[in-house]
Parts: C-alpha cells; structure tokens; sequence
C-alpha cells in the first residue's frame, strides 16, 4: 500500500496562478512502512554478518538483543534472541584476511608502533608484523567461539569498549560453557566487570591480560584501568572449583615491580597467587595454575605442552633457555640473563645472583684466572676432597666448607669418646 503527499512547495492544489492558469499538483510517493534493520530476516542478518570480523559479529548479536548495559543490569543472565543466536552459530572457521590485515597494518603504521617479541630491523618490521597478525587471526578464528580475541577489531574501537561490552558478549556466546582462552588486547577501558559472567567456570585455561598483541612484548601502560581487586574475586571463584582448568594468567605489566636489577611480583599479585600452587614467570610476566613439582618439574611439563607467544621470554622470543633457581624457584631466561644467574658446570644446578648471599649451596666461578671454573659449593667440596680439583682457587673456595666439616666431626668423635 502507498501513501501519496503533497509538495509542500504548494499551498493548494490545482490553485490559479496570477496569470489565471492552473498549477499543475506535484505529488512524491512514500512506503507506507519505512524498512529498518528489524524488518530483515534471520537468514538475510547472518549473511550480512558474514561479511564482518568475528569479534564484530558479537557485538552485532549484543545489539540486535539489547543494549550492553541492560546485561549487567539483569545480572549477566539471559541469551540472545534468534537473529543473534544465529548470527553465533554461523561462524566461519576460516575468512579471507586481506583486507581486515590492510586495516589493521594502516593503523598501527599511523600509530605508535610497539617493539615485537621477536628482534627485526626497521626494514622488515612491517613484513614482520603482518605475518605475525595473520598468524595470531587464523588462530582465533580456527577456534571458534572457544576463544575470544580483540586482535581483528581496530585499536581505536577496543580502546573504548566497556565492561558492559565485554560482559555482554560473554553471555551472548556462552563463554562460561564455551570460552577456553581470552585474550583483551587494546581493551584499555575495562576494569574488570565484564569477567563476571565467567565465574566458576571449569573450561576457561587461559586469560591474557598484556592488553597487546599476543606477538608484541608487553609495556608498562599508564591508561590501563584493569582492577586486581576486581579480576582476581572472579578468579577467585574459577580456581576454587575443584575441576577447574584454568593455566596460565598473563597479568598486565603494571602489577610487577621493575629495577634496573630485577623483576618482582607487586604485593597484590603476591597475595593472591600465595592461595594456590603456582609458579611465577617474571620473563613471561605469566602467573601458571595447576602444576605440582618443583620448578624443573614444572618446566619440563610446560615443555611437552602446546605452547604460544605469550608463554615467551618478553626480550628473546623463546621459552628454551628457561632455568630455575634452585635457591628461590625462580624462573630465569639464561639467554637475556646471563649476567643474573650462574650454573654449575658439573650438576647444572642454577643460582641466580640474589641468592648468593644467603644460599647454603652458592654457585661461583673460581678467581684464578687460569681456571674459571663454575660450580656449586657442593660439588666444588666433593671434588676437592676426593682429589678430583686440584685448583689453588677452587680449594679456596672450598675451605671454609671444608674447616667446618672437619670441626664437626672431630666433635662427633668427641661426642663418642664420652
């Protein structure tokens, strides 16, 4: 049905003009029903969303179902409607990148550029970059909805996305059923919030929390609002079931201490990983859940799982030279740190430097320029009593160890005598 209106550049209709003719009525047709997104079918709203980027197609089912806002309002209880679950269900594995990768590769060419995990020179810094950008999104789109990642959107759009936003798409899909690994890289505005729907979950592994990307090393950022008061109550309540699966925590690089010496976890983080068997990675500013052993145990599991960039040392790109310190269980990067730790040449025990004050088993190199020799003050013991070194320095190095073993046992002869 059609309405027909009149001009409004006429009075009336068919009026005479001042030379007595007739004015001809000039008439515009409308719809009767103007079109709006509401009006197009489930099938026709799924197609067009298969011409966004995944995390867009989220964040069209949360606005086709209702505002952010009223998600948290209601609790984080509810679902999307049929347009949206649809819009859900129908993602694809995998999408033609190169155009989402021109974006993407413009903006960060226009903004400010961060230093790659991996050392390239400026002149392959953009090749590098986009290799690592697809890599990071054939990832996350092979995944599914088991994995959330901010990477595909632009910078200047998941910087101002909110905890309402983020809470919002959780329970559009499903996450504490489905979502196994969150990465919010650029979400510089969440505090936290918008992890509530996540709460006791038994799938979730991982969250990333460097607010980079994945191939990017992490930087101290000064707008990040992301709470540790706030994530680690949910956290709280994930660890706390007994089936839990959650792994790995990368925290933002605000919650550490940095020295010009050393790298240390800030008080918050401290207390909050003292609640549960953990192991701390300052060279990954990474905090891992769920492993028993040792630190040699625990490296050595991590060795025979999948591992990703994040589980890298943040300055050489790779997670083969990770030692422990036998004194203090740190975990150290020999390759970046060499001047930090030492390692026993005959046990390959290892010592980091701020241990050697207090440490029962100290490794040293020997003074004598003409020996060199690192070891543990185990070993150094042992070869200098049976013989084995016959260094003048070693055995220096071994004689306040060796006086006070030789004074204990005269006491125990002594001891037997009475």
């Amino acid at each position: 049905k059609m309405n027909t209106i009149t001009s409004h550049d006429h009075n009336m209709n068919n009026s005479a003009s001042n030379d007595g003719s007739t004015k001809r009525r000039k008439t515009l047709v409308y719809p009767k029903t103007i079109a709006s997104i509401n009006n197009l079918s489930n099938d026709i709203l799924a197609t067009i969303a298969d011409f966004l980027p995944k995390t867009s197609r989220a964040l069209l089912a949360v606005a086709l179902t209702a505002p952010a806002l009223s998600w948290r309002q209601r609790g984080w209880k509810g679902e999307p409607n049929k347009a949206s679950k649809l819009i859900i269900s129908s993602v694809k594995p995998s999408v033609p990148f190169s155009s989402l990768i021109r974006g993407l590769c413009r903006e960060d060419e226009m903004g400010d550029r961060r230093r790659l995990r991996i050392n390239v020179s400026e002149s392959r810094y953009n090749e590098a970059f986009e290799a690592s950008l697809k890599q990071q999104l054939e990832e996350y789109y092979e995944g599914q909805w088991g994995i959330l990642d901010f990477v595909d959107i632009e910078k200047s759009l998941a910087s101002r996305l909110t905890d309402d936003d983020i809470g919002a798409i959780l329970v559009c899909i499903d996450a504490k059923n489905n979502l196994k690994r969150l990465k919010l890289a650029h979400c510089f505005n969440v505090v936290g919030h918008g992890l509530n729907p996540l709460r006791r979950s038994t799938i979730l592994e991982k969250i990333d929390m460097g607010l980079v990307r994945q191939f990017e090393a992490p930087e101290m950022l000064d707008g990040a609002r992301i709470s540790q008061e706030v994530v680690f109550g949910i956290l709280d309540s994930i660890l706390c079931v007994k089936e839990n699966s959650f792994r790995r925590l990368q925290v933002p690089m605000n919650w550490w201490k940095w020295s010009s010496n050393d790298v240390t976890p800030g008080e918050g983080l401290v207390q909050f990983v003292g609640k549960y068997k953990h192991f701390l990675n300052k060279r990954s500013i990474c905090c891992y859940f769920g492993f028993a052993g040792n630190g040699e145990e625990f490296l050595e599991e991590m060795s025979e799982m999948e591992q990703d960039q994040i589980d890298t040392c943040i300055d050489c790109a790779s997670c083969e030279y990770f030692q422990v310190c036998v004194d203090c269980n740190k975990i150290l990067c020999r390759e970046c740190e060499f001047n930090y730790i030492k390692s026993c040449e005959s046990c390959r025990v290892v010592s980091c430097i701020a241990c050697t004050e207090w440490s029962e088993n100290t490794v040293s190199f020997c003074s004598n320029n003409n020996c060199g020799y690192c070891c543990c003050d185990k070993c150094r013991l042992n070869e200098c009593r049976e013989g084995i070194n016959d260094c003048d320095g070693c055995r220096s190095l071994a004689f306040g160890k060796l006086l006070k073993e030789n004074e204990q046992l005269r006491h125990d002869l002594e001891e037997l005598r009475l």
